[in-house]
């Protein structure tokens, strides 16, 4: 959409005269005779220098990364007509003045005396004003867990940086693709001896603070820690490239923004503070941080110090800009309100963070207060430098969903912000133990049939690959017992139990399980405690797998015995593996065989067994026992009764094959399967037909008694 850009005005530490004063400017403010222009990308360099040399017009900077010409043409031009006579070629798809953008900034009232509420607010009293306890960002509690990594590269696009500040000299970037003082571009970027950075308002190499504003914003992000010096930044130890866009009187142009942006991509970094801002829609600034978030660029950005809505009809720029790289950010004060200088936005300004009468590193070895939302937006830019130092492998939308997800809820930053709350970097940094697999049990004693897989969640739902710590196993609740494999060590974040298993002591008992770290009260994980497992403790009985089958006396049986032990859900307990052993309940005659089986998985198979009766038609009735029989939770069982089957021949059952059984056989002689009288008892060999062959079986028999004994 078409829009007008006015100057941009830098959202920094602001009085109460000085914010009514900012709040008058609404002149565009632009460099005479310069503009901004990017062209199609199908039009080439060599017909873009001419469509200007045309019109008089000579290209300054080129920023090939951005398809954006920095081009100035003679001072006297209109530059109204300048810019009609671009947009009239269709090669041209924006063009905007060189916009000019100012620094306003307090003047430092007093030397830092007090600790810095916005790390750790105790209630400590700041210029007679009272704090509200824990009105803070957690930074003691994140320092626990990390103090910061010199791998981490932040671009403080702003002022410059005194980065000869004893707080500060330690944690200032230093080049490692050129060498200092030999008067050459040895990285090859544009730039001789950028050996800090660069200072693009006086176009060299030495980007240091003449105003102020961008040490102090600087010291927020990263003073050096524990050194016993003045003040500590969020991140301890960090390295930040001063990109100095601002002169000494806190004016800058816009091509300056666009060519420190570009400056950080080349360097491959991932993460820029930039507390300026502007009420009108830029399209190529716009364009190039677009382009910064498909880098991976995560640009943080001061929400503006007017006190108005950024959903409405005059949001601050960049930090309004609908981009998933951009955290805007609002102010808050010690008493845990939201500043009454501060921008905010239910849409458009993501979270608040301290930045009203903040202390930090000043020019000149100094430190001072400062306060406005150019104060808050460098907190959040230090905690997104924590959580990289611990987490290196996190994409930069997915350290942006951390610091949104663990915010504190303030009542004055709901409805007035998109997440309602106040940075807190602790819970940023914290994890909690989930089960990754939830446990289920089985038989009392035995393994649980799913083991539990232990996961350090971080607030967003992302298991912590960089957890590493040693997990252990405790009962939540249950009054048996646990056993097997209780410790496991994390690795990606992940920990894998094995052969877990829950003695019970009642019947129908349950229990759950509880996750800790290996320190437990030092580390940020909390207990997690599982759902209910139920385990059955009903004894675990004897069965027949198998029912065996009886034949003849003293012949092994048809169907051999195998026994299971089940449990009281009727699933066979493969923890059981007991001698088994099988014995007479009824029947006056004997067992032989295998008479003795080892279960193995639950299950005792036996061989060989046979019954040898005493008496015809004599049955008998097995039992089956475990070794113990007393300590045991297994009971005696009794089986299905197994008959002996009579002598071949003795139709009439009377315990002889004798003539009354001939003259039975004798009536039925003849007949076959297919008979309506047909009786299978007299097909002695079973071919299907009462014949000679059912004879001579029959003539063998005669006279004998029915148990063939």
């Amino acid at each position: 959409m078409a829009r007008s850009v006015n100057s941009l005005l830098l959202n920094i530490a602001l009085s109460l005269a000085l914010l009514a004063m900012a709040h008058g400017q609404t002149s565009t403010q632009y460099v005479p005779g310069e503009v901004l222009v990017k062209y199609r990308k199908e039009v080439s360099g060599f017909q873009i220098q001419g469509k200007l040399t045309a019109l008089k017009g000579r290209t300054i900077q080129n920023f090939e990364r951005f398809g954006i010409r920095h081009v100035r043409f003679d001072q006297a031009t209109d530059i109204g007509q300048i810019i009609a006579a671009l947009k009239a070629d269709p090669d041209c798809e924006v063009v905007e003045p060189n916009y000019i953008i100012h620094l306003y900034s307090t003047t430092p009232d007093d030397p830092l005396l007090a600790s810095l509420w916005g790390l750790n607010n105790t209630g400590q009293t700041l210029h007679g004003v009272v704090g509200t306890v824990d009105a803070d960002i957690d930074a003691p509690e994140a320092w626990d867990s990390t103090t910061g990594s010199s791998s981490v590269i932040v671009a403080v696009i702003d002022s410059g940086i005194d980065y000869a500040h004893p707080d500060l000299a330690a944690n200032i970037w230093i080049n490692p693709g050129e060498i200092a003082g030999n008067g050459r571009d040895d990285d090859r970027n544009g730039k001789v001896d950028d050996i800090r950075g660069w200072d693009f308002a006086n176009k060299d190499n030495d980007p240091f603070d003449d105003n102020g504003h961008g040490t102090h914003v600087a010291g927020i992000i990263g003073a050096v820690g524990d050194n016993a010096l003045g003040v500590a930044g969020v991140c301890w130890a960090v390295k930040m490239i001063p990109l100095k866009i601002f002169d000494a009187n806190g004016s800058a142009v816009s091509s300056n923004f666009i060519a420190a942006l570009s400056y950080a991509l080349a360097k491959g970094i991932k993460l820029a503070n930039y507390s300026g801002g502007g009420y009108d829609y830029s399209i190529l600034q716009d364009h190039a941080i677009q382009q910064a978030n498909e880098s991976g660029l995560l640009l943080v950005a001061a929400a503006g110090n007017e006190a108005i809505d950024n959903d409405g009809a005059t949001p601050s720029y960049p930090a309004s800009y609908n981009l998933p790289n951009i955290i805007s950010v609002a102010s808050t004060h010690l008493r845990d309100g939201r500043s009454s200088f501060s921008n905010y936005g239910a849409t458009s300004v993501d979270l608040g963070a301290p930045g009203e009468d903040i202390g930090s590193t000043y020019p000149g070895n100094r430190y001072a207060y400062l306060s406005g939302t150019s104060m808050a937006a460098p907190h959040v830019t230090g905690a997104a430098a924590l959580i990289w130092s611990h987490r290196p492998t996190l994409s930069h939308t997915q350290v942006k969903a951390l610091l949104l997800a663990s915010v504190d809820p303030m009542a004055t930053l709901s409805g007035t912000t998109v997440t309602g709350g106040r940075l807190n970097i602790a819970g940023a940094l914290s994890d909690q133990l989930v089960f990754g697999t939830q446990p289920s049990g089985s038989v009392s004693g035995a393994v649980l049939a799913v083991q539990p897989v232990v996961k350090a969640r971080d607030i967003a739902g992302n298991t912590d690959e960089t957890f590493t710590e040693t997990i252990t196993l405790s009962l939540g609740s249950g009054a048996g017992s646990l056993s097997g494999l209780l410790t496991a060590k994390a690795v990606n974040g992940v920990a894998v139990f094995s052969n877990v298993a829950y003695t019970a002591t009642a019947d129908g008992q349950s229990f759950s399980l509880s996750a800790n770290d290996q320190d437990g009260v030092e580390t940020n994980l909390s207990a997690v405690t599982s759902n209910r497992v139920p385990s059955d403790v009903v004894a675990t009985q004897l069965a027949w797998s198998t029912q065996p089958v009886g034949s003849a006396s003293g012949a092994a049986l048809t169907t051999q015995p195998v026994v299971k032990a089940v449990d009281g859900h009727g699933l066979i307990d493969v923890g059981f593996n007991e001698t088994v052993t099988l014995s007479l309940i009824s029947g006056a005659g004997s067992l032989s065989g295998t008479l003795t089986a080892k279960a193995v998985n639950g299950v005792a198979a036996f061989s060989n067994v046979a019954y040898t009766a005493t008496a015809d038609g004599q049955s008998f009735s097995l039992s089956a026992n475990d070794q113990d029989r007393v300590g045991t939770n297994l009971s005696s069982v009794t089986f299905q009764v197994v008959v002996e089957p009579l002598l071949p021949g003795d139709f009439d059952a009377d315990g002889l094959v004798d003539l009354d059984d001939f003259f039975l056989f004798a009536d039925n002689f003849g007949r076959n399967s297919k008979a309506a009288a047909w009786n299978p008892v007299y097909d002695l060999s079973g071919n299907g037909s009462i014949d000679f062959d059912d004879f001579f079986i029959f003539a063998g028999n005669f006279g004998k008694s029915g148990n063939g004994l």
